[in-house]
């Protein structure tokens, strides 16, 4: 399965207007959210082949629109205890870009809700958080369905030196400085 966003879809799901639609999904029995604008693809899990010098919360990299991306163990990365990927699991792949580079990365989940509407504005820091979560990631949080749902930083997800040996890696020789 894969579920890729066009431009019509990111327009009609609020992509190119307020951030204030966010995608939901689970990890770890806790509900994350991510602005729906960032979300290119979710896709089912499979050829995920090992990435040696990543960061280790990178699980590999994979295929995601004709190019190589890398996918993060979401799990490792927030400080959750971190499981083996298997048939359920999910990638939510996310556009991050760096030094005029635009680029897939994916986070494995375990399920994804739905897109939920809230306004920012009511996201409250995370002062009083009861997640295991680091904080450091996280933006706020808000109330979905009587659920708690902690809306992450997406751009502290990953290093900006790593995000930045990224972009370097995918611009061909012909555009890279001299």
């Amino acid at each position: 399965m894969i579920i890729t966003q066009t431009k019509a879809a990111a327009d009609e799901m609020g992509g190119g207007v307020a951030a204030d639609r966010f995608l939901a999904f689970s990890l770890a029995e806790e509900l994350f959210a991510v602005e729906v604008p960032r979300v290119l693809q979710i896709r089912s899990w499979g050829n995920v082949i090992p990435a040696p010098d990543a960061p280790d919360y990178v699980l590999g990299v994979a295929g995601v629109q004709g190019a190589d991306s890398y996918v993060v163990d979401l799990r490792k990365r927030l400080a959750l205890r971190s499981v083996p990927p298997n048939s359920r699991t999910l990638v939510v792949v996310l556009r991050f870009s760096c030094n005029g580079v635009t680029m897939p990365i994916g986070f494995a989940v375990d399920f994804v809700s739905g897109v939920h509407e809230f306004d920012e504005k009511v996201t409250e820091p995370p002062t009083d958080l009861h997640s295991p979560a680091n904080r450091e990631f996280i933006r706020g949080v808000t109330i979905v369905d009587n659920r708690q749902v902690l809306v992450l930083e997406t751009d502290r997800l990953i290093d900006q030196s790593v995000l930045a040996s990224w972009a370097t890696a995918r611009v061909p020789d012909n555009r890279r400085a001299h």
